[in-house]
């Protein structure tokens, strides 16, 4: 008897080694399922109201890597033509509550720093969601156009590059308004510090 239960311990330690090793599998798990869920809700809630703000096309363009233009933007002859009948009118001529000629355009796709740029476009925190200013008196010095083929998607900086305006694709024309002041000073110094502005300054 004593000599039967000798043989039956190994059985016994692999048993509990196996419980043990299945418990551990599963606890590793729920742990790297728990993180995961925690990092979805922080990035939502990091991202909330801004993917809201840009809308589903705006922010698909923002936060992928399209293409992007950089350029001045100076206000026009209210007699010019802002219609959409031409591709370059749209192109270059917006309707910011006065008409705006988009001018000195630059390619900055692959410009430095552009991934933390967009970052920080789709961050909650870099706005201030009750302030927004009436759009006619903003004075919008510069623009950039995220595209992608033929979706793109219009952003509007006053010359502080404390107001951010989107303007809406269609046939509205609405274009969204609101303070982004918590991150004027970081605009300011990566614009310039990356010598965005180098071929579009006063």
């Amino acid at each position: 008897m004593i000599l039967l239960k000798c043989f039956n311990r190994p059985a016994v330690v692999r048993s509990s080694m196996k419980s043990s090793g299945t418990r551990l599998v599963l606890g590793l798990a729920c742990l790297a399922l728990a993180a995961g869920v925690v990092s979805w809700l922080y990035r939502y809630g990091a991202t909330h109201e801004a993917t809201q703000f840009w809308g589903g096309e705006a922010a698909a363009l923002i936060a992928r890597p399209s293409e992007v233009e950089f350029f001045r933007l100076e206000l026009a002859d209210p007699a010019g033509d802002l219609s959409e009948d031409s591709a370059e009118a749209t192109r270059l001529n917006l309707d910011l509550g006065r008409p705006y000629s988009a001018t000195q355009v630059k390619e900055i796709t692959k410009a430095r720093g552009m991934v933390h740029f967009r970052h920080a476009l789709m961050t909650d925190g870099n706005y201030r969601w009750d302030d927004r200013p009436k759009l006619s008196e903003v004075d919008w010095r510069w623009g950039m156009r995220f595209y992608d083929g033929q979706t793109q998607a219009v952003v509007v900086l006053s010359k502080n590059l404390d107001t951010l305006g989107l303007v809406v694709s269609g046939d509205s024309r609405e274009v969204k308004v609101v303070s982004c002041q918590p991150m004027a000073e970081t605009l300011e110094d990566y614009f310039f510090n990356v010598d965005i502005t180098a071929s579009t300054s006063e």
